[in-house]
């Protein structure tokens, strides 16, 4: 037999009440009941917890010990319980989420606002980086989720990636660009100018290395290097950059007003916008409910 929690209960509540059928009351068990579970407590430690009196029962030397360590042992795993519980309900926890590329904040920012705004009491943190940085992290429980292009994840069969919808390619550049005035654009007129990479794309994921690579440009690097996409546009308003841009929405529409958009000449292969974890590490019921927004806001 061994002692479990409902039995230190009872055996506090008696000392608390100072007498079984008090005790049994406040348990809404029956007083044979409670007089078995003590007697089964007191053989298993071998030792009397109660002196019985003609009316209700007196702690012993031996009991009182006990008694003050269960309160300690309750108190803990009450403790413990209702912080669990709390866990479960979104009333505490941490969310811990990575961009790979950081300028896919954009695509998520509605969805976060409205998490931040359901669960005011989960902590969460944003980080920004590269596919080669941010795996190891998934799988090391650094991280709770990378949001950002399904390709680049690929490589870790420890990690599953949900694939939420297709991203279409565009080339941005400012609303009265020089390219503007070329009857034909081309690779080789594009790459005349300044052009914009996201910093947290390392060089052997760079599509568009790639591209001009293969175009013959092998010297050819990024001009500027940035996640922030409001910096990005701020950059191609007031200089000649151009920069490859992806949008869920073919039609570009709330750039269009503002820019010049290019069809995708360099040939940039579709991306896909995805949701990765460790296939290897449960989910925290703050990560699930945001898995779960995330799947009803940007899932085909």
């Amino acid at each position: 037999m061994s002692i479990d929690l409902r039995k230190m209960r009872q055996i506090v509540e008696v000392a608390r009440s100072e007498g079984i059928t008090l005790a049994a009351h406040n348990l809404s068990i029956t007083q044979s009941a409670l007089t078995r579970s003590v007697a089964d407590v007191e053989a298993e430690l071998g030792i009397l917890l109660f002196q019985r009196l003609p009316r209700g029962v007196r702690v012993t030397d031996a009991g009182r010990d006990f008694i003050k360590s269960a309160r300690r042992i309750l108190g803990d795993f009450d403790e413990l319980v209702g912080s669990i519980k709390d866990y479960r309900d979104f009333n505490t926890g941490k969310l811990r989420i990575g961009f790979s590329p950081g300028a896919f904040q954009k695509f998520f920012s509605e969805i976060l606002v409205k998490y931040a705004r359901d669960y005011p009491r989960i902590s969460v943190e944003f980080f920004s980086g590269s596919a080669e940085n941010q795996a190891p992290q998934l799988l090391s429980g650094e991280l709770d989720l990378v949001l950002g292009a399904a390709r680049q994840f690929s490589r870790w069969p420890e990690l599953e990636v949900l694939t939420l919808r297709d991203l279409h390619c565009k080339i941005l550049g400012r609303k009265d660009h020089p390219l503007l005035n070329c009857s034909n654009i081309t690779i080789d007129e594009l790459v005349k100018y300044p052009w914009i990479q996201a910093s947290s794309i390392e060089p052997i994921d760079s599509d568009l290395l790639r591209i001009l690579n293969k175009h013959g440009h092998t010297q050819i690097k990024p001009h500027y290097l940035c996640d922030d996409f409001s910096l990005v546009k701020d950059i191609i308003r007031n200089t000649d950059a151009v920069s490859p841009v992806f949008n869920t929405n073919p039609g570009f529409d709330h750039l269009k007003d503002q820019f010049m958009l290019l069809d995708n000449i360099l040939e940039m292969p579709t991306h896909a916008l995805a949701v990765t974890h460790s296939r290897s590490r449960a989910l925290s019921p703050s990560a699930s409910e945001f898995m779960r927004m995330v799947k009803n806001g940007l899932q085909k």
